[in-house]
């Protein structure tokens, strides 16, 4: 189905269903671009709207986050032609983890449901390492391992700013946290202040990878959707990163993952193996 539709058809539209949550290089990608298949889930105008992380985005005020979702009476009408509900959604990767969306989606979607893709969180620092090289050459002059040590002191001023004001632009928080973003149990508890177990679904992307029709199932459940086969299950963005890690630098993010990561196998009553 085309979204090109008159943009009036939506705006001032609806609220979204679910959102993906994160964490980024987790997976989100490929998630999305999955559940976008099924005729019953709605392509938001753009895939991440990024409204809740950017205060420059959140200017624009809720109306126009709304404009990027179809408009219930749309979703009826489209309910009505396959027979079944619709449903909308967005995925922001950074929504996860950075520290004022929580409270900022509640405010807005109390009744939003929650999808997080979690991955090895070394693996995870690692690729978000190698985009910024990548994708803001210059930005990133340390190494693998000299920037992860420096990841404390380098958001330490942010931090402080964001403990005085919650909606402090903390730019370089959101650059350098390849440990933070990785702290999956802490954040999850903050999400967990706001909104019921229920409305929170967590995928393992190691799962998504290798059984996507397995997940995508369990998704599906939790939209409330019909289970359905999705075409094209390819991987996405794959390749391209040197994977190795020295083996001073993966003892040390291991030693820093190693007690959150537990706190979390614990909420979720599964262990993953990612320190095995």
């Amino acid at each position: 189905m085309s979204i090109q539709v008159n943009r009036l058809e939506r705006y001032p539209g609806g609220d979204p269903d679910f959102i993906i949550i994160g964490a980024q290089k987790s997976g989100t990608t490929a998630l999305y671009d999955y559940l976008i298949q099924h005729p019953q889930i709605l392509p938001p105008a753009i895939k991440e709207v990024q409204y809740f992380d950017r205060g420059e985005v959140r200017k624009n005020g809720i109306s126009y986050y709304r404009s990027h979702f179809w408009s219930q009476r749309y979703k009826n009408r489209k309910a009505e032609e396959v027979g079944t509900p619709v449903v909308c959604g967005e995925a922001t990767g950074t929504y996860i983890f950075y520290p004022p969306v929580a409270r900022l989606v509640a405010d807005a979607l109390p009744d939003i449901r929650l999808i997080a893709v979690l991955r090895n969180p070394v693996s995870r620092a690692l690729s978000q390492y190698q985009h910024n090289r990548r994708r803001r050459p210059g930005e990133e002059p340390l190494s693998f391992g000299e920037a992860v040590r420096a990841e404390d002191n380098r958001v330490a001023e942010d931090e402080r700013k964001l403990r005085a004001n919650p909606l402090h632009e903390a730019k370089t928080l959101k650059k350098y946290s390849y440990i933070r973003r990785g702290l999956y149990h802490e954040q999850l508890q903050r999400w967990l202040k706001y909104f019921d177990r229920e409305q929170l679904l967590v995928l393992h992307s190691k799962d998504l990878r290798q059984t996507p029709n397995k997940v995508l199932k369990e998704a599906f459940g939790f939209l409330g959707v019909d289970e359905v086969e999705i075409p094209n299950t390819e991987p996405r963005h794959v390749g391209g990163y040197e994977r190795s890690i020295d083996p001073p630098t993966r003892t040390f993010l291991e030693q820093r993952f190693r007690e959150d990561s537990s706190r979390l196998f614990e909420f979720l009553g599964e262990d993953w193996g990612w320190f095995d």
